[in-house]
């Protein structure tokens, strides 16, 4: 059975990451805004401990159309504690969090960066 909210697309321009893990935590339907007016969509959210060396956990949302509440939340029983699924997201998609950073380091700025515009008007 297909899951997805969405049909795959031919039109994207990079490949999607394609993840397996197991889920950490019972799945949610949850809502979101999805645009500056306030509109709000339901969005399937899980919480996976992917297969890899280091076990890294990996937060998952899948967007749903605005009127498709019903369906989130059926997908969302469909999920249980422990069960091995496999994502594929688009790239353009995905958030890298540092969740345990030591230090941030500030560089000096080089010649070879691109002026910030804002800085450049206030001259």
């Amino acid at each position: 059975m297909n899951a997805s909210a969405h049909p795959a697309s031919a039109a994207q321009p990079w490949p999607d990451a394609q993840y397996t893990g197991t889920l950490i935590a019972p799945a949610q339907c949850r809502m979101r805004a999805v645009d500056t007016d306030g509109h709000m969509a339901p969005v399937l959210v899980l919480d996976l401990e992917l297969d890899t060396a280091l076990r890294t956990r990996m937060r998952v949302e899948q967007p749903f159309p605005a009127d498709a509440h019903a369906a989130c939340e059926a997908a969302a029983k469909r999920h249980r504690v422990g069960s091995q699924v496999s994502i594929q997201a688009p790239l353009a998609g995905l958030r890298l969090v540092a969740t345990q950073t030591r230090h941030v380091h500030v560089l000096a700025a080089s010649s070879s960066t691109t002026p910030n515009p804002t800085e450049e008007h206030a001259r």
